[in-house]
């Protein structure tokens, strides 16, 4: 299911001709709301993806003078570390316009969807190697129990990969020094289940509603949330639901924090399909 489709089901105008003759003013301003509420979605999504784009070239322009400053010749600490600080605050801006990008591709229904045979464990192991040194470093134990490396799935392997990207950012980045991350995937009749589950970092399950919401984070301070901006997870359950017709589950108890992608998609055994 693709993006317009999804909210074809929401946003379409009800047929006056099919409605009784007496109904016929009420339709016609349920309409005119469904017009005026449908306009104001369309320019806030073009506002929203024109300002991002306006964004990315002084960004990118204003990352390249603090790296080259950062690597002049007799730089004091002082200054060093000022700017080592301004760079992390360049980076999440710019994640913060790439994901806006992201989102109103989604909302727009512009994000293609393709499908391809994608060998699912190897998928999994390759988007997870950016994430490897930062797991080090926090010296966190991963368990892997993905499903035999020769079951692939039908799936988008671009959109794949940014959904288990934007995970395994949360995960890292949230996950106390010295905590766990378990990372597994279970094959059936009905589909994939990927499951990633790390140490909670304190979340409540009163709180599931808010960080999954576009800008929730469970602390609103910059310095706080690792330098996210609490788009991520709503992305994932945007490509999760609204583009690969799965569900995206959310689960917390004192000790995980732990997230669930159920796809529906179909399942290859080697050369045989499993339906």
């Amino acid at each position: 299911m693709d993006g317009q489709a999804y909210r074809g089901q929401s946003d379409q105008l009800l047929d006056v001709n099919k409605s009784p003759k007496e109904l016929y003013p009420i339709v016609l301003r349920v309409n005119e709301l469904v017009t005026r509420v449908r306009n104001a979605i369309l320019n806030e999504r073009n506002f929203t993806s024109n300002a991002a784009h306006e964004l990315r070239n002084p960004l990118a322009a204003l990352r390249t003078q603090i790296e080259v400053a950062l690597a002049s010749p007799g730089i004091d600490d002082d200054t060093c570390d000022a700017l080592s600080k301004m760079l992390t605050l360049q980076i999440h801006m710019e994640r913060v316009v790439s994901s806006l990008l992201l989102l109103a591709r989604l909302d727009a229904g512009s994000e293609e969807v393709g499908f391809d045979d994608i060998p699912l464990s190897l998928h999994v192991r390759k988007t997870w190697k950016p994430f490897f040194e930062i797991a080090s470093e926090k010296d966190l134990s991963i368990k892997w129990d993905m499903v035999e490396s020769n079951v692939s799935i039908k799936n988008d392997s671009v959109l794949l990969g940014i959904l288990l990207s934007n995970l395994f950012d949360n995960a890292v980045s949230h996950i106390p020094k010295g905590g766990d991350l378990k990372i597994s995937s279970v094959a059936s009749n009905d589909g994939i289940k990927i499951v990633i589950a790390n140490s909670n970092p304190g979340v409540k399950t009163e709180e599931i509603d808010t960080i999954l919401s576009r800008f929730g984070r469970k602390d609103p301070l910059f310095d706080k949330s690792s330098g996210h901006s609490g788009i991520g997870l709503n992305i994932c359950q945007r490509i999760v639901e609204d583009h690969l017709g799965g569900k995206m589950m959310l689960d917390v108890d004192n000790d995980w924090f732990t997230i669930i992608l159920d796809l529906p998609v179909e399942v290859i055994l080697g050369n045989h399909y499993h339906v």
